[in-house]
């Protein structure tokens, strides 16, 4: 019998800051108040996991159509924060997922959103090409 193994980085998130800043009940309403005013669009979190490197994100929540892949929300993150050519990213969604790159964030909000109908997703670095 054949044995598989792959390894996959490790986002390492205890605990999303915007879940320890605000109360589950406001994060609710304000889900609830995005969703309600921009029915085409997701309400996402996005955090970098702890110990590396990476640059923060200055605004961490968006607001982004359900059409949109996953692919090109990475491409934006890539956009937003300095990274070297030789460095991949990885995203996660709920500190554990990684969503196919032609997913759309609607179809990957609608499996995975939290109970405050925002959707965590965190980004992880990896090196590649050396």
């Amino acid at each position: 019998m054949w044995r598989y193994i792959w390894s996959a980085p490790e986002p390492q998130k205890i605990g999303y800051v915007f879940k320890l800043e605000h109360s589950y009940d406001m994060r609710k309403r304000e889900a609830e108040r995005l969703l309600i005013k921009h029915s085409n669009k997701v309400p996402l979190i996005v955090e970098k996991s702890n110990n590396n490197n990476l640059q923060t994100l200055e605004n961490n929540k968006f607001l982004i159509e359900r059409h949109v892949t996953i692919g090109k929300l990475l491409y934006l993150i890539r956009s937003k924060i300095n990274l070297k050519a030789s460095e991949s990213i990885y995203l996660f969604v709920n500190n554990d997922i990684v969503p196919a790159t032609g997913q759309t964030i609607g179809e990957v909000y609608d499996m995975y959103k939290d109970d405050d109908k925002f959707l965590y997703v965190t980004y992880s670095p990896e090196n590649s090409f050396g």
